[in-house]
């Protein structure tokens, strides 16, 4: 039996990607609120954390450590670099070229999520990855245009829905499945 910490990476992108959606309707172009810094780097380095040891110690069956650790790590990354940028009253610009790039991943994901048919439920993952995706693309006009901004908001708040729902499911899966988990430190006594 191998134990996993997929539900905290869920529930952290779900924080994150809500955050991000709430923020960015709030955006104002020029002005900025250094509060939300907090906000952007615990989710991130819950994200970055996670994602990296999932990444180099592959603790889930297979492409599961791809399809959950490597966008963790981006976005975690991300998120944290975002909250600089907020501190320091710097353009957003390349951050969100850079949220395009991961966007990217995501779609590709998604589309993966689906042929593969990963995850308990694959139709609820595709659209958490694929809003996800497709709201991460479109940060860089959004920065310009209010309407986008709302597009971008309804995207990334329907992913978080996607993540939380498959996140807060996972805790009552593996609550179940390791109830009578013992360590192998505990095995031998």
């Amino acid at each position: 039996m191998f134990i996993d910490y997929v539900t905290i990476q869920l529930i952290a992108a779900a924080s994150g990607l809500l955050f991000a959606g709430i923020y960015i309707l709030k955006f104002d172009g020029g002005k900025t609120n250094s509060s939300w810094i907090y906000g952007f780097w615990m989710t991130g380095f819950i994200l970055l954390v996670t994602g990296l040891e999932m990444i180099f110690t592959w603790p889930l069956p297979g492409s599961y450590n791809i399809i959950f650790g490597e966008p963790s790590v981006w976005f975690g990354i991300l998120l944290i670099f975002i909250g600089l940028a907020v501190r320091n009253g710097s353009d957003l610009l390349p951050l969100t070229i850079l949220s395009s790039a991961g966007g990217l991943i995501n779609i590709v994901i998604s589309i993966d999520v689906l042929i593969y048919s990963m995850t308990q439920s694959p139709i609820i993952a595709f659209g958490g990855f694929i809003t996800s995706g497709l709201g991460a693309l479109m940060a860089p006009l959004g920065l310009k245009s209010k309407s986008i901004r709302w597009i971008i908001f309804i995207l990334l708040v329907l992913s978080a829905l996607a993540f939380a729902v498959t996140g807060y499911g996972a805790y009552y899966q593996h609550a179940s499945d390791f109830a009578h988990y013992l360590p192998p430190t505990i095995k031998g006594k």
